[in-house]
Parts: structure tokens; C-alpha cells; sequence
């Protein structure tokens, strides 16, 4: 995330090679109980992914199996150098839902629509 903020250019940062937990973790979040997990990356597990049968296959357990939410794409910069210098890494976090209304909602869909419609074009494009 850095590098694209200090580039301006955010080109493969959404859908391209990324760091990030393995599937195995999942079974971690379950045992620890984790509630929530947050990244500055943008989609939580690593890229590409470690099969070729599914394309996020992390998402699919702990999502829905699990009910483990997820934060993507946090600018995480000032919150770890604060707790660096304090050596206090515990914190409160507070996200609240987004109230979607359903003229907001409505709104929205045709936005992902012309997004979905933009990543299509560029796949094609790309060959994928």
C-alpha cells in the first residue's frame, strides 16, 4: 500500500500478488476464537492463492462457515508506529456498519455493475 500511495498509481494492488495468511489459518482463527482480522492488503490471504481449485478459498470458510469478519485495504502506517514507540500494541477498534439505504443501495449496485463490466474488459484484454 505504500508504494502506491507515494506512486499515485494503484494499477495490480486490487487483484494482484499480495502477502497475506494461508488457508491453514482459518483453522487458527477458529481455535483462537478471532473474532475479526483487519489488513492493509487487499484481500486478507495470500496471492495468488495456494490452489488452483478456488479463487479465495480462505474467504470461503471464514466468511460464512465461520462468520469472521474482515477488514480490507486499512491504512495501518500510524497505528504501528504508534504502538512501536510505546511498545502497547492493544487498542480499541471500533468499525462500525455502513447504514445502506435503499436508494444508496440501488446507487451502488450500478456502480459495482460498471465495475464488474471495467474488470471484465480488462481481463479480456489481459488474456485471463
Amino acid at each position: 500500500m505504500e508504494r502506491c500511495l507515494a506512486e499515485k498509481k494503484w494499477g495490480g494492488y486490487a487483484g494482484g500478488d499480495a502477502p497475506g495468511v494461508k488457508f491453514e489459518n482459518c483453522y487458527w482463527c477458529h481455535d483462537k476464537e478471532i473474532a475479526a482480522i483487519c489488513t492493509d492488503t487487499w484481500g486478507v490471504e495470500v496471492r495468488p492463492n495456494e490452489t488452483k481449485d478456488a479463487n479465495q478459498p480462505w474467504h470461503w470458510v471464514v466468511i460464512p462457515a465461520m462468520g469472521l469478519c474482515m477488514g480490507e485495504i486499512f491504512y495501518l502506517k500510524e497505528l504501528a508506529a504508534d504502538c512501536a514507540e510505546d511498545g502497547v500494541y492493544e487498542f480499541f477498534f471500533c468499525g462500525p456498519p455502513l447504514i445502506i439505504t435503499e436508494d444508496a443501495l440501488r446507487e451502488g449496485m450500478s456502480v459495482i455493475e460498471e465495475s464488474f463490466e471495467h474488470v471484465l474488459q480488462t481481463r479480456q484484454c489481459a488474456g485471463v
